[in-house]
This record gives structure tokens, sequence and C-alpha cells, in this order.
């Protein structure tokens, strides 16, 4: 079942930048629209990586530090916020090697 929510679109004009609100489409327990990464929670990423195997070795502050085999990442834990897709990213090459290229888009 999916379920809805609002997400802050960003549009750019020629003239400037336009932020309109919007009512998306959420699909149950995935981080996918099509091949894209969306934005979750860094609680759900860490919920996924230990599901694969994972392990978190540390946390200092708002950052735990993960382990998948060889492969080494930080996911930020701060209350309420969403992670960047730039940052979903950067986790999803930091672990690439230990579980695969695309290892996010596969799904949960």
């Amino acid at each position: 079942m999916s379920s809805v929510e609002a997400c802050l679109v960003r549009t750019v004009d020629p003239d400037g930048v336009t932020y309109k609100l919007t009512f998306c489409l959420s699909p149950p327990d995935t981080n996918l629209i099509g091949d894209m990464l969306v934005l979750m929670k860094a609680a759900e990423l860490l919920k996924t990586l230990r599901k694969i195997g994972c392990v978190e070795l540390r946390q200092v502050g708002s950052h735990v530090r993960v382990q998948c085999g060889k492969c080494l990442t930080t996911v930020p834990v701060h209350a309420g916020e969403d992670l960047g897709k730039g940052l979903l990213r950067k986790i999803e090459r930091d672990l690439e090697e230990c579980l695969g290229k695309g290892w996010m888009k596969r799904g949960k």
C-alpha cells in the first residue's frame, strides 16, 4: 500500500529559483522511484545496512561508522532530517566495492 506525503520540489526559472509544494506517492519500504535515489532517513538506511550484513562499529556524536566487509562509511544521524541525494550516493559509492555497483538501487 502506498502512502501520500508532501514533497518540496525545486524548480529553477531563468529569473531565479522557485519552490513548489506538491504531493508525492511513496512506494512502501523503498528508497527508489524508478532508478533514482530519493531522500530517506538515516535510521531507514542503517536498518537496510544491518539487513544486508553491515556492522555499526561506533558512534561519535550524531555520526555512525558502518563497516560492510572491508568497506567503511559514515552515516550522519540527525533527528527528523532526511539524507540528501548526494550523501546517499556517496554512501553507495563507499560500499560499492563490497556490495556491488548499484546495491542501493536494487532495493532492500
